[in-house]
């Protein structure tokens, strides 16, 4: 074919404009690279550091969705069971959406750039600032797998500390840059303060109805439960707390806790165990309006006292102290929290009502006095409140030990460790401590006294640490919790933990005033009004993640009732278990002497003449009525002689669903 050579240097002429407009197309590909380029180096150059956070902030979307696709697998991540196979389809979500959020980030930094003109580190970093909040689903993510918090207790509490600091940090440049936490609202006084009354009494009947349940479960016993019960029913009828449990017949040998007596009269209303249970979580609960009170009084912003409030009815200590029977210890929390309210408002007369309600409590609630007196000084209130509070608290305590429990039982039981053979209590801690002080440091930081601690502090977000003069406060309930040798002190379900914890929560207002005047907010001019609203809602978040890992508002693997487990839905078998105790409680008068095992004594304690079986062995020639449960005798079988004498001396009532009655011929 002949091509002419017009066509010839027609074909010539496209092919160099073609040339040209590749050329074109070349020089702006390699501009547009070589302009990121120096882009990046110039990020670079600013530090590294916000790469690899946004990089982690966008591995967290795929991350997140994969497991939420993927429940069923949850609870394998605490085991490293994961297939293979699933483990690099997840490495696929990962890195599309990895590619999904730099493309965000990409086009957030078009918009910055023409807006403020900023930089790729600048852009990135004004995204990641409120993207941070992003770490927090994956931690709730392994938070919810079964079985993660009672294997690793630190690993939870770190994460839920987290957690907290995060949506702290991402509050405050949200209400730093103008965004509204707690908008203002009308009539904001009244409305706050109906909704701390609301929400006390919620926990008060949340709570009540959990204890009955727990209690009908047969999950309560005769320590504490059935001894408070039949020392509250014998000072009802007259006996002032005396209690036929106790091989002395008084109370008193035990503790001297006279405030009991005065709650005899609600005895009266229904003569069962429950009725001090429910008044139990009722009061309790009502500890939030004090708390409340005093978060209003010192920081005069009623939504951060209203989160301290909730706070308070979250922490899981609170719960299984609720929970846990009944114990007059418990019942000094909202006294304590009523008694720092008066004083700090200076209502001197209020403050010392309550403080003397509060010594009834207990004995050692003098030592606490001791602490409030100091702190009254500390503070620079008049010094004759602070004197007359000291010197109350010394004379009470000194007539209650030296007189009036002249004969109580010893406690060395709890610094058992720290004994020393042929000394008193006292004696040996102080030797120990001055001959041997390693042993009490190593005896004190042992691993599951600091997760206790933490335990306690986290849900609080650590804060009560920066409370300045009120940490004297925390003084005997530190002392006590860290020189104990009995796991109970420090342990979750357990009464103990109301030594420290209402002060601690007294001390959240204080704590968020302190930061907020200190030298770290000063150096680098951090903003008052925004970080103290930033850690409230950090406060919360910490509060509400650590609540649902050990608290019993939420089903978790980790709550306990003192040494029990709380079983929310009673099997069919418990519940027919139950109405066989009913129904032996109708077959016995009221007036019988009644020997009971461990789990049955509670709803036999509103009797004048009730001994626990095994403990109270010499008096069994007078019992009148044996009841006796399958799984007290399973965990501690009956010894053959006592099994002949209950055969040879009594004659079988009703032997049902583990529930045997037995009658005196």
């Amino acid at each position: 074919m002949v091509v002419s050579c017009s066509d010839r240097l027609e074909q010539d002429i496209g092919f160099a404009v073609n040339l040209k407009y590749n050329a074109g197309i070349m020089k702006k590909i390699i501009d547009f690279v070589k302009s990121w380029g120096d882009r990046l180096q110039q990020a670079l150059d600013q530090g590294p550091g916000w790469i690899a956070l946004t990089l982690l902030i966008g591995a967290c979307p795929g991350f997140s969705l994969w497991w939420l696709f993927h429940l069923g697998e949850l609870n394998t991540q605490h085991l490293n069971e994961l297939e293979s196979s699933l483990r690099y389809n997840m490495l696929a979500w990962i890195g599309v959406f990895e590619l999904v959020t730099v493309g965000a980030y990409f086009w957030g930094y078009q918009l910055l750039r023409e807006r403020r003109r900023a930089t790729l580190a600048e852009a990135c970093r004004t995204i990641n600032r409120y993207a941070v909040l992003l770490l927090i689903v994956p931690v709730i993510l392994f938070l919810s797998a079964k079985g993660v918090t009672p294997k690793s207790p630190f690993l939870t509490l770190l994460s839920c500390l987290g957690i907290g600091l995060i949506g702290a940090i991402v509050a405050y440049r949200a209400a730093a840059g103008g965004f509204v936490i707690f908008p203002p609202l009308r009539h904001e006084n009244r409305i706050l303060f109906g909704c701390v009354v609301v929400f006390s009494l919620a926990y008060g009947v949340i709570l009540s109805v959990f204890q009955v349940i727990h209690h009908h479960n047969l999950a309560t016993g005769s320590f504490d439960l059935a001894i408070y019960t039949n020392t509250i029913w014998q000072s009802l009828q007259g006996n002032l707390l005396d209690c036929s449990l106790l091989d002395s017949g008084t109370h008193i040998t035990a503790h001297f806790d006279p405030i009991l007596i005065l709650l005899a009269p609600i005895m009266a209303i229904a003569p069962r165990a429950e009725t001090i249970m429910i008044f139990e979580a009722i009061w309790l609960g009502l500890g939030a309006i004090p708390l409340y009170l005093i978060a209003v009084h010192r920081l005069n912003h009623r939504w951060i006292a209203l989160i301290i409030s909730l706070v308070y009815l979250l922490h899981p200590c609170l719960h299984g102290l609720t929970m846990y029977e009944f114990h007059s210890l418990s019942l000094c929390g909202p006294l304590v929290l009523w008694s720092l309210y008066f004083l700090e408002s200076n209502r001197f007369r209020w403050f010392f009502v309550t403080f003397c309600f509060l010594l009834t409590v207990r004995e050692d609630m003098a030592i606490l006095g001791c602490l409030i007196g100091i702190y009254a000084l500390r503070v620079g209130k008049p010094s004759q409140i602070g004197v007359a509070v000291i010197s109350l608290s010394i004379i009470y305590f000194a007539v209650v030990k030296g007189w009036v429990m002249s004969e109580g039982t010893s406690y060395s039981k709890y610094t058992a460790e720290l004994e020393i053979e042929g000394h008193s209590q006292f004696t040996s801690l102080l030797l120990t401590a001055l001959t041997n002080p390693m042993f009490i440091v190593r005896h004190a930081l042992n691993e599951e006294k600091i997760v206790y601690l933490l335990q306690l502090t986290v849900p609080l977000l650590l804060l009560p640490f920066f409370a300045a003069r009120m940490r004297i406060l925390f003084a005997y309930g530190l002392i006590f919790i860290l020189i104990a040798s009995k796991p109970a002190v420090f342990s979750l379900g357990f009464q103990y933990a109301i030594l420290l914890l209402p002060f601690m929560l007294a001390a959240l207002p204080r704590a968020i005033e302190c930061i907020g005047e200190g030298k770290i907010v000063r150096t680098f001019k951090i903003r008052t009004a925004p970080l103290q609203a930033a850690l409230a809602v950090g406060l919360l978040l910490s509060a509400v993640c650590v609540s649902s890992q050990y608290g019993v508002l939420g089903p978790n693997d980790s709550f306990r009732a003192g040494y029990r487990s709380f079983r929310r839905s009673p099997s069919e078998m418990m519940r027919e278990r139950y109405k066989t105790v009913e129904k032996v409680q109708t077959m016995i008068p009221d007036d019988a002497v009644v020997l009971a095992s461990e789990r049955l004594t509670p709803h036999f304690a509103t009797r004048e003449t009730l001994w626990l079986f095994r403990k109270n062995r010499k008096k069994y020639k007078r019992a009148e009525y044996v009841v006796l449960l399958g799984k007290d005798l399973r965990k501690r079988p009956m010894k053959p002689e006592w099994e002949e004498r209950i055969k040879t001396e009594y004659e079988l009532l009703l032997d049902e669903n583990e529930v045997t009655l037995y009658r005196r011929r």
